[in-house]
């Protein structure tokens, strides 16, 4: 590619060489004190500070080996231009040779093989010396001679040259250094006053090239590395024009209203084909208003709220739309609409969204329900998806489809060509065939993956072997199992490195970040020293991906060559899981512990730990949320079926309230433990705390307080399910009299109540009394959130089933439908909302007779149902489709099933409602005519 990057590479990445031993109190004064600092100043100003220090720890008996030397050229070019050299009265170890492919590498070092250069001597030159771009970024530090005379006599050895040879070349060194009109600081007296001296000329580096004052937005910020990604996906990237020429053919066509995905294999480059396509199209039109956005790419972008963060943030910038981006996460999904809208007539807009299927979230926003269905004629979308949930959505709308074809032999010629040429390498014409002929190389990441293999192999002469050697994999995967086993060649180094960290990355359930594989890699003393985790991540990185600051597998090939090449036994796997738990346990970030923990505790049945960990009130807390509310009954269920943790509410309310880091949220904490009971099916543990929880709220802030009229309303919600409808009216009638006081700051609380009312009301046959609370209802949530928001679709859904009581059976069906698609499109069609909906139109099926379209409706919601709850419904709401179930059975002449269904039923009344309850009794007399009948 011709073009140049229109990014600011804001990083600082400087690489630190001495000699070692004589220098280990500068290094250390520099990585644990200097470094740090500047890395907080940095990282307010968006710039990203990392020192190299690969020699630290390393021995020269490990040098002569030939391992440094290629690792510390390599990172010093990647630190370009940023470069600090420490010089005592040590010359340092000279090495016998270097490696061939070095020096085939940097034809320089020639002259100074065979005995002639030391490490550090040829550090400086290639960092340094031989490049004179490296000017105004490079500093050097030369210690007072007369240092060495406060060192104890039976250390001074290590600091001083006992060869005449060496400090004659050292002394040339430092010769060629001053000479060279580089910055030096002459004689500094100790390793506290160069380390304050490096500090100083670093943070006035940092303020000339990154001002306070023009540090780059978020939105910059976010845009500048997704440039970045796209940039790099274009190294030695051949274009391919029938590729390009058909998304152009979309890009010009009349508008359809909808958009073009393209598909194909995972690996076969579609991510390169729009990146590539994005600069075409921007130069080709540069009044065009074209956004690329590659999900996974930055470590928030695959969220959907940063997604469209980062759109409107810049439609706004671009287009002078006046109002604010909406800080929460349903308004700004709305906004999306209405800001495109306010585009129109104001020139063409390109949205490119690359790999839909990395989205993360919810099922509504894996489903892509905050993508407009129709767009205007000024505005194209192109995306691609590998199969999923996404693209199964966009199918559903009728998008247009475009599958990328595998490029074809001369496509794959043209690609070896240009990505051996990018990297100075020359290959064999019948190589050259052969690697391009070959089948499994006609996927791109295949093809890519055994060219960067050849370029790192050492013997030419054994190239034509390697070749074979790579071509005998069949499948991106079983490529990835020989990689694995040359990266373990190449990386272990008798540590086992290669199959630990993969195996650790393989067991997390959201990636690891930096420093959490370097931490598990390491000892309980210390981390994985930097030179030996650095060869091994620079080779695997182009392999992985980094999502919320977290690194995972960039391709789903490298997990399953690892699951086969590392973790083919189940003990092998428990035991990956086990590592993870025994560490996150441990953690700090409670954020993390929260994701990571409970998960593996339950992949590797350690129910013990599991419950202990449930019963740590921080990681309840954060788990019972819209989000992951359904997750946590999961891991509490599968804990108690093995310790009988739910039946034990005194030792769990006990243990929460030990572990509440403010004592006086004792109410908060009472009552979201309530409702989890509640959700779960245990109603007299819930009852219990959820009555403690009105009492300790009343007793301290009042019986009039907002936080008392919403634990009343919640209790009355709990006595609603558990059937005693008394009790739920008298605290319901109780909660509306509160919260009405209450609408200017629980608008939610006062029409939700409305609502429950209008059911209890429904319950005791007051038709028009329950209409009337229902219509109040939406009428206050529709003020509140808006009338696509589920909480209205909630209300609609229970108006819908009353109408159709009263026999205004149209209404009622359109309402119904309407309700359905505001749950599916805002909670997703798994949601337990959605699916009381779904079982609902089954019920108004029923009705009218059409029995087959209703039992598919009460089947899809009992699937629903067990995959939330398990096979053990603990819920009354959803085991309602079990009574559905039992009744359309029995009409349709199946008594098996029928009593089957009823049977189920009657062992969860009888579980949460005892066996006299009213219900109880009425469906044991139901299973008794069934029985009869038969």
């Amino acid at each position: 590619m011709t073009d140049q990057k229109s990014k600011e590479d804001r990083q600082i990445r400087i690489f630190i060489s001495s000699t070692f031993r004589d220098m280990q109190v500068e290094r250390e004064l520099l990585v644990k004190h200097v470094f740090p600092e500047l890395r907080r100043i940095c990282a307010e100003r968006f710039v990203t500070f990392t020192e190299v220090d690969l020699r630290w720890g390393i021995t020269e008996e490990q040098a002569a080996e030939g391992r440094v030397l290629p690792i510390c050229l390599e990172e010093i070019h990647r630190c370009r231009p940023y470069f600090i050299g420490l010089l005592g009265e040590r010359y340092g170890w000279i090495p016998e040779t270097v490696p061939t492919e070095v020096i085939e590498r940097e034809p320089w070092l020639r002259e100074h093989v065979g005995g002639h250069t030391s490490v550090t001597e040829l550090e400086i030159l290639h960092g340094v010396l031989n490049n004179p771009d490296m000017a105004d970024h490079a500093f050097f530090y030369f210690r007072d001679p007369a240092y060495v005379s406060s060192i104890p006599d039976k250390d001074r050895k290590d600091f001083i040259e006992d060869d005449e040879g060496k400090s004659k070349k050292l002394k040339k060194l430092k010769e060629g250094i001053r000479n060279s009109g580089l910055p030096v600081l002459e004689n500094y007296a100790n390793p506290n006053v160069m380390a304050e001296a490096v500090r100083e000329r670093l943070l006035a580096l940092i303020d000339q090239l990154y001002p306070k004052e023009e540090v780059p937005d978020p939105l910059d910020q976010e845009s500048m590395g997704h440039e970045s990604y796209g940039w790099d996906r274009l190294q030695a990237y051949v274009e391919r024009p029938e590729q390009t020429a058909e998304i152009d053919a979309f890009a010009e066509a009349e508008s359809t209203s909808q958009g073009l995905v393209i598909t194909g294999e995972s690996g076969g480059g579609k991510t390169a084909l729009l990146a590539s396509w994005v600069l075409h199209w921007r130069k080709k039109h540069p009044d065009d208003f074209v956004f690329a956005h590659y999900f996974g790419a930055t470590p928030e972008s695959a969220s959907v709220d940063r997604f469209l963060r980062r759109l409107l943030g810049e439609l706004k910038r671009r287009f002078d739309i006046p109002d604010e981006i909406p800080s929460e996460s349903d308004n700004l999904r709305e906004a999306l609409s209405l800001w495109l809208a306010q585009t129109v007539g104001k020139g063409q807009i390109v949205l490119v969204l690359d790999a839909l299927n990395q989205i993360e979230g919810g099922e509504p926003d894996r489903c892509l329900a905050w993508l407009p269905r129709y767009f205007s004629a000024h505005l194209r979308v192109i995306a691609s998806s590998l199969p999923g949930i996404s693209l199964d959505a966009l199918m559903e709308r009728e998008w247009r489809e475009y599958k990328l074809p595998l490029p074809d032999l001369a496509e794959r010629l043209r690609m070896i060509r240009a990505f051996m040429g990018y990297h100075r390498k020359i290959l064999r014409r019948d190589l050259f065939d052969q690697i391009a002929s070959a089948r499994a190389c006609s996927n791109p990441l295949f093809l890519r993956t055994v060219l960067e293999e050849l370029r790192q192999f050492g013997s030419f002469e054994q190239l034509p072997h390697r070749v074979a050697h790579y071509l005998e994999a069949e499948s991106p995967e079983s490529l990835f199992r020989l990689v694995l086993r040359r990266w373990e060649e190449d990386f272990s180094d008798g540590q086992d490195l290669v199959r630990r960290a993969f195996c650790h990355l393989w067991a997390a359930r959201q990636g690891l970040a930096e420093t959490e594989w370097l931490e598990l890699l390491g000892t309980e003393d210390q981390t994985l020293p930097r030179q030996i985790w650095t060869p091994f991540f620079l080779a695997m990185e182009r392999h992985l991906s980094q999502r919320s600051g977290l690194w995972i597998f960039g391709h789903d090939f490298l997990r399953q060559a690892v699951q086969e090449e590392f973790l083919s036994l189940e003990k092998e796997r428990q035991t990956a899981h086990i590592e993870l738990a025994d560490y996150f346990e441990n953690s700090g970030d409670i954020k993390r512990k929260t994701k990571e923990l409970p998960w593996q505790l339950k992949k590797c049945s350690l129910w013990h730990r599991l419950a202990e960990c449930l019963l740590d009130w921080r990681i309840f807390d954060h788990l019972n949320s819209d989000f992951s509310r359904y997750e946590l009954l999961d891991y509490w269920q599968s804990a108690s079926i093995q310790t009988g943790l739910m039946e034990q509410i005194d030792r769990v309310y006990a243990a929460m309230k030990e572990t509440l880091p403010n004592k006086a949220d004792e109410s908060f904490l009472a009552n979201s433990l309530g409702s989890f009971f509640m959700r779960s099916g245990y109603y007299a543990s819930a009852e219990v705390v959820m009555r403690k929880a009105v009492e300790i709220v009343t007793r301290e802030l009042g019986a009039d307080h907002i936080t008392t009229a919403n634990h009343i309303f919640d209790l009355a919600n709990l006595y609603w399910i558990m059937r005693d409808y008394s009790s739920a009216e008298e605290k319901c009638r109780k909660a509306i009299e509160l919260l009405k006081n209450h609408q200017d700051t629980n608008l939610r609380g006062y029409a939700v109540s409305c609502g429950l009312l209008g059911k209890l009301l429904e319950i005791r046959n007051d038709i028009d009394g329950a209409e009337k609370q229902y219509t109040l209802a939406i009428d206050l949530l529709e003020k509140s959130f808006g009338k696509g928001h589920h909480y209205v679709a909630s209300a609609m859904n229970d108006l819908a089933m009353l109408l159709y009581k009263k026999g205004n059976t149209g209404i009622a069906e359109e309402m119904l439908n309407r309700a359905l698609n505001m749950f599916e499109k805002t909670l997703g069609r798994t949601h337990p909302y959605t699916t009381i909906a779904q079982q609902n139109v089954g019920i108004m099926l029923y009705y009218r007779k059409e029995l087959e379209g209703a039992l598919k409706q009460f089947l899809y919601a009992l699937n629903n149902f067990e995959k939330l709850y398990g096979p053990d419904i603990r819920d009354l709401q959803a085991s309602s489709c079990l009574n559905n179930l039992g009744r359309i059975y029995f009409d349709m002449g199946d008594l098996d099933r029928s009593k089957h269904y009823y049977g189920k039923l009657l062992d969860i009344y009888e579980a949460l409602l005892g066996e006299n309850h009213p219900d109880t009794k009425a469906l044991r007399e139901d299973l008794n005519y069934v029985d009869q009948a038969r």
